[in-house]
């Protein structure tokens, strides 16, 4: 287990904060938002062929792959925090400890994006108290 808790946190460590900057730092574009929607594009396009080797997995899978690579980086972007990225990824790769078949296989993208949006939704709402909790102490 703790060997994939170091794959989630290398990768996304990786692809979100390495690659993501380094890629848009290369990017000659004028619109930020361009810079920010290919950097993320190309970035996952190398996390999804990084992951080929692994299985060789075929083109539907590296698909999937790629969306969820865009989610992470979206993770990642909309809040800054690469370890709120690296819970999703660890829980997205939690299937592949057991050997169990996984009847519902196929609702873990759906039940990963609920959880996703309540975990970014919580941070936001634990951010937001504090700073109004800090700013009444500045202000007395």
């Amino acid at each position: 287990m703790i060997l994939f808790i170091l794959v989630a946190l290398t990768e996304e460590y990786l692809y979100r904060i390495t690659l993501y900057f380094k890629i848009s730092e290369i990017l000659n574009l004028k619109s930020n938002i361009l810079k920010i929607v290919f950097s993320i594009i190309l970035t996952n396009i190398l996390f999804s062929i990084a992951h080929y080797p692994i299985r060789h997995y075929n083109i539907s899978t590296l698909f999937e792959i790629f969306i969820t690579g865009i989610y992470f980086s979206y993770l990642f972007l909309r809040t800054g925090n690469i370890y709120l990225a690296c819970m999703m990824h660890f829980y997205y790769d939690l299937p592949i400890l057991s050997t169990i078949d996984i009847r519902y296989h196929h609702y873990r993208e759906i039940i990963s994006l609920i959880i996703s949006i309540m975990l970014i939704e919580s941070y936001y709402m634990v951010k937001h108290y504090y700073l109004r909790l800090f700013s009444r102490y500045e202000q007395s």
